[in-house]
Formats: structure tokens, C-alpha cells, sequence
């Protein structure tokens, strides 16, 4: 593992902190503060695994008050204004217990429902419709649709189903460990090639336009908020995560930063939200969360 705290005078891109004012938030040694990150209306809601919390901050753009909620802590979303929190053998809405399936391995959240896929089957939880998919990687809750990363053999594809449950096929190019998710209506996947070293990723729309990061990268590890990352590079001549828009625009960079490890983004048209949850605090992965307001 390689950990880096760099000043970067020599790069062009604007660092995090440094080059452009963003809201910190914290974790606490071995918290790993941003394993999952949700935004709405300027509030985050982010998970903490290590010690199974979940962390929500009205204002976040801000540095509001935060609060830590115990319960399911592996994945977190928001869905019609209520924060959901889940794990693979339960989930909780608004800290209320919430019927769903054991054995989760997604989940997605938004406009068009609540939903979540198990080994054998994508279900629509607030709606009475499920559909036999085995290999969901990655799940998104789109404009009327889910959308999720479908892996078999190592072979992957972007599929997607409208909010009634009806299969819209293969839409976007995917790769094993991509993720995917919806922008501006247009739905994104990754193929970040993962073990790869010095894999540069590769990020395509449903519209045909594709884009791979530099030396390293592993693009589209992570994709959210209008934005796609992969992994902290140390193969750049400054190592650093670069967080790359998905439809042009300035890249910025995050100077620390464990390689090998996940990054996590959500936002919306007016803030980007960068999850680190394994940058280290006091000697452990505590996780640090960037709040930039565009």
C-alpha cells in the first residue's frame, strides 16, 4: 500500500483543499469514514464500517452538525428525503427497520424506486416486481429506470430496466469492478481493469462517447456526482487521485490517498462529494470525505 500527503505545485490540475477551499469531515482512527457516500439537498450521509455507523450532516457544505447512527452500515442512500442505510442482511429507512431480502450485494436508491439484487434475482422493494439476474456488481437508480454492472465469467455489461420492471437489455460498455451510474439522463459504466497495474480505466456512455484516465488510473472504479475516479496513482509524476468529469470540465486532484483501496463520489449539479474512506487519521484508515461546492 502506498500512502502520499504531497503538495503539488507541479500539476495542473487544482487539488482539494490546496488550490480550491472544500469542506472536510473526518473520521476517527478506523473508521473508514466514506466507504459509501450519498448527497440530496445539501445533506451527506456516509458510512463508517468499522465501527458499523453511519454518519449524517445537515449542511455538509458547511461543516454542519454531524451525527452517527448506529445500524446497517455497508452501502448509504437517500430516498424520498429519507436516509436509507443497508447491509447484507438487513436495511433500515429513517433508522426504521425495513423489510428486504438477506443476502444483498447492491443497492440503489433515487427518483424511480428503491432497489437491491442478491445473488439470484434485482427486486424492486417498494414496488411488487423482481426479475431472475444473477452477477449484479453495481446497481443505480435512474430516470425511471435501474441501471446496474452485470458480471458472468469475468465478462461484464450495462443493463438496465424500467421502474416497472421491464428488461431495456444491454445499454453501456462495463468492465469487472466498474460502476455505474446516471447523468443528465444518460447513463455511464466503468472498466477500471483493476488488476491491471498501471491500468489507465476506461469510461463509456449509453451514447457511444468512451474516455480512459492516464497511466494508472484504473478509471471508473467509482462514478458519481457528474464524476469518475479510480484509484490514488502513484504512477504519476505527483501521485494523487485525479477526479475526472464525465462530460468535460476541470479534473481535480486529492493529494492523499492509499493505492489499491476505493474512492467513493456523489453530488449533484451544485457540489461534489470525494469519499477517501482509507486515508489514514492517527495511524489508522479513519477516512476523509471533500465536500466542493461548484
Amino acid at each position: 500500500m502506498l500512502l502520499c500527503g504531497c503538495t503539488a505545485p507541479l500539476i495542473d490540475e487544482p487539488v482539494l483543499g490546496h488550490d480550491v477551499a472544500v469542506t472536510w469531515h473526518e473520521g476517527a482512527p478506523g473508521d473508514l469514514l466514506g466507504s459509501s457516500v450519498a448527497w440530496e439537498d445539501g445533506r451527506l450521509i456516509a458510512s463508517a464500517p468499522g465501527p458499523c455507523e453511519v454518519e449524517v450532516v445537515e449542511e455538509a457544505a458547511v461543516g454542519g452538525a454531524a451525527e452517527r447512527r448506529a445500524g446497517p452500515c455497508s452501502w448509504v442512500g437517500w430516498w424520498e428525503g429519507q436516509a436509507v442505510q443497508a447491509g447484507a442482511m438487513e436495511m433500515s429507512v429513517d433508522r426504521e427497520p425495513f423489510k428486504a431480502p438477506r443476502g444483498m450485494v447492491a443497492w440503489a436508491a433515487g427518483e424511480s424506486g428503491l432497489y437491491v439484487a442478491t445473488g439470484e434475482r434485482l427486486i424492486r422493494l417498494d414496488a411488487p416486481w423482481s426479475v431472475a439476474v444473477r452477477g449484479v456488481r453495481s446497481l443505480a437508480a435512474g430516470t425511471g429506470r435501474v441501471l446496474a454492472v452485470v458480471c458472468e465469467d469475468h465478462r461484464c455489461e450495462g443493463r438496465a430496466w424500467t421502474a416497472e420492471g421491464a428488461d431495456l437489455g444491454v445499454i453501456v460498455e462495463a468492465g469487472e469492478r466498474g460502476s455505474i451510474a446516471e447523468w443528465e439522463g444518460v447513463a455511464w459504466a466503468g472498466a477500471p481493469d483493476w488488476w491491471t497495474p498501471g491500468a489507465r480505466g476506461r469510461v463509456c456512455s449509453e451514447e457511444g462517447s468512451c474516455f480512459e484516465g492516464e497511466e494508472g488510473d484504473h478509471l471508473g472504479r467509482a462514478i458519481g456526482g457528474g464524476y469518475t475516479a479510480g484509484m490514488f496513482n502513484k504512477y504519476l509524476a505527483v501521485p494523487r487521485l485525479r477526479v475526472v468529469p464525465l462530460a468535460g470540465g476541470t479534473v481535480w486532484a486529492m493529494e492523499e490517498g492509499a493505492e489499491q483501496e476505493l474512492v467513493t463520489l456523489a453530488g449533484d449539479g451544485d457540489a461534489l462529494v470525494v469519499g477517501a474512506p482509507w486515508v489514514p487519521v492517527g495511524g489508522e484508515p479513519g477516512g476523509k470525505i471533500a465536500v466542493l461546492v461548484e
